[in-house]
């Protein structure tokens, strides 16, 4: 092997690391499973480079040209999710998943049809690959361009700046490979490039929290004992099957299979158990509250019965009891009307009725002063001309409060929350706008776009309960939910609700 093969195996052994680092470690962020999968990916088709260079088994040839298309849709999915933007061009990310899909497909079909082996050997397959990777990586790179601009926090913009920096490197270092097969002039340096950019992300996982959390240094070197494992199960397969190469390539598919697999599992436990914990939460949240709400009704009841049943030991009976048989009666509908209406919340169920939303939120306000902490001033800026809404008044009341109570744990060390009422137009017609706004810690663009999707909490001991219920609650009276959130600079909601007409 030469310095270039000796560079490739580095490379080899770094990312496939970076693989189980992130497959350990990162299942909560955002960024961990493309990150995951894009490790694995050029891994596989870095290694079946080498190896068929060293060997000449067509096999190899096959993994690498049918694999290494995927590259650029994953570096694609890593930065989108980063920046929090994979919604947003979510159509672009699935246009480019579609061409490098197609164009695997096909390369791997050479090893069954004549015709598209033609095209796997022609200077065609690299062309139709260079074609793709200038637009997905020009969008990636434009993106993590925007993203150092925007940040609002000194750590953010360094991640991003080291991502651009690695995922510039692979882009335009890494492409020589390409570049090589139409012009043979051109170094092929694919695996220096491969090198350096894992070495900066490595870096920016362990140094500037990339995966959302800190990672010490012994999940780095558990990471690289599992690697270390993984790879000499290929070199070893590599090597001691040498001349035979039907059951070394099957050897080593097993262990590629057993990889993906690990680390599908991981994020799949992962995944299972935060669902868990978010519907334990949720059912935890309005279990504690129904049993607040249902505390006064049930000791009434408790009193009246022991009253009854003493005054009726003694033999007493009288008019004056009817009033604890009425007490009695009169709690039990109580009760009866609580459970209605947590079915109601828990399905989100609105019961319209002509309703000026002012009334609601001068209502939660006048509870909140004994909710808030420390130094959280709140200020309401209350349009008197709003139209009235056909909405119910309970939904809206625990959405708002939902809301005011993430603002203030938002705010541990003091701030201002504004609620604020206006008019608004969507259109269709006119619209009530209710914003709550924070001068909070704020979102970074993953959190933010993990808030929008649906149940999501940086708290440990929270459900994510208030922006999902929120959002179902605008929905189910046919209107919209906003959220804007930076880091640093807080965050502001807003429900929109048509009028009601005239």
């Amino acid at each position: 092997m030469g310095f270039a093969a000796d560079v490739t195996l580095l490379a080899c052994a770094a990312v496939l690391a970076l693989a189980i680092l992130v497959a350990l470690r990162g299942g909560r962020s955002a960024v961990g499973p493309p990150l995951a999968f894009l490790s694995l990916d050029v891994f596989s088709w870095n290694f079946a480079s080498l190896a068929y260079a060293e060997s000449g088994y067509l096999g190899w040839h096959w993994l690498d040209i049918g694999t290494s298309p995927l590259s650029p849709p994953l570096a694609l999915h890593v930065i989108l999710s980063f920046a929090g933007r994979r919604r947003r061009l979510r159509w672009p990310l699935y246009a480019s998943y579609g061409y490098y899909g197609l164009l695997a497909a096909a390369s791997a079909g050479g090893a069954f049809s004549p015709r598209l082996s033609a095209f796997d050997a022609s200077r065609a397959w690299p062309t139709v690959f260079l074609a793709g990777l200038a637009p997905t990586m020009g969008l990636a790179l434009w993106v993590l361009g925007r993203h150092v601009r925007t940040a609002t926090i000194a750590e953010e913009r360094a991640r991003a700046w080291l991502l651009l920096l690695a995922f510039g490197l692979v882009a335009v270092v890494g492409s020589t490979e390409l570049w090589n097969l139409l012009w043979p002039a051109i170094p092929p340096l694919g695996g220096l490039a491969t090198l350096l950019g894992v070495v900066v992300i490595v870096f920016v996982a362990l140094r500037h929290r990339l995966l959302e959390r800190d990672l010490p240094t012994t999940a780095a070197a558990q990471a690289v004992t599992l690697a270390a494992l993984a790879f000499a199960g290929y070199l070893s397969a590599y090597r001691l099957l040498a001349h035979r190469s039907a059951l070394r390539a099957l050897v080593l598919a097993l262990v590629t299979l057993a990889l993906f697999a690990a680390v599908r599992r991981a994020f799949r436990g992962l995944a299972e158990r935060r669902d868990r914990l978010e519907r334990l939460a949720v059912l935890g949240g309005l279990s504690a509250q129904m049993a607040h709400d249902l505390k006064n009704p049930l000791a009434a009841l408790k009193g009246a019965a022991q009253f009854l049943r003493e005054e009726w030991a003694q033999g007493r009976r009288g008019p004056e009891q009817t009033e604890f048989v009425d007490l009695i009666g009169a709690q039990v509908e109580r009760l009866q009307r609580v459970v209605e209406h947590y079915q109601r919340l828990g399905r989100v169920e609105p019961a319209p009725q002509p309703l000026a939303i002012n009334d609601v939120v001068r209502g939660v306000l006048a509870l909140q002063p004994f909710a808030a902490r420390g130094n959280v001033a709140i200020v309401s800026e209350l349009d008197e001309k709003l139209p009235l809404c056909e909405a119910d008044h309970d939904l809206l009341g625990v959405a708002l409060e939902n809301l005011l109570r993430n603002a203030f744990e938002a705010m541990p060390t003091g701030g201002t929350v504004t609620v604020r009422t206006e008019w608004g137009w969507d259109g269709d017609g006119e619209t009530v706008l209710l914003t709550v706004q924070d001068t909070g810690v704020g979102m970074n663009p993953r959190t933010r776009e993990r808030a929008e999707r649906g149940l999501f909490t940086t708290k440990p001991t929270g459900s994510g309960l208030g922006l999902a219920f929120a959002r179902r609650v605008a929905e189910a009276h046919g209107g919209r939910f906003w959220l804007n959130s930076a880091e640093g600079r807080g965050t502001t909601v807003r429900l929109e609700l048509p009028a009601r007409a005239a």
